[in-house]
């Protein structure tokens, strides 16, 4: 990396040069197979919405998100969902979480069900 100063000089950091490909896609070709699985997810709570959040940055597309819980204020210090999830399902709230991830890397599909009634979708 070079860094040009105000007098028309240059500083040479000695960085190596990083090529991003045309898609901008920086996810590992190993990580692609992750986009066709379908991933069910119990509990949106402090340990679920950290593997619900590393699984979409993995390239995860598919998700099926179960919590009936409400957001509360105390939830947000274990919680990757921040304030504006306050008052609504997690699972519903971390579903838009998600899309937020997601929207440079390619389509999301995630639902997202209060009761948990079945698991039919495996």
């Amino acid at each position: 990396m070079v860094y040009r100063r105000a007098d028309g000089g240059a500083q040479d950091y000695g960085y190596s040069t990083c090529v991003i490909d045309a898609d901008q896609q920086r996810l590992p070709s190993t990580n692609a197979a992750l986009a066709n699985k379908r991933i069910g997810l119990i509990g949106c709570g402090s340990v679920g919405s950290r593997i619900a959040a590393m699984l979409v940055r993995s390239g995860a597309r598919k998700l099926e998100l179960f919590d009936d819980d409400i957001l509360s204020p105390g939830n947000l210090m274990r919680n990757e969902l921040d304030w504006r999830g306050v008052g609504a399902h997690k699972a519903k709230a971390f579903q838009a979480r998600l899309f937020e991830f997601a929207q440079t890397q390619g389509r999301l599909l995630a639902r997202s069900s209060q009761p948990i009634t079945a698991l039919s979708f495996f």
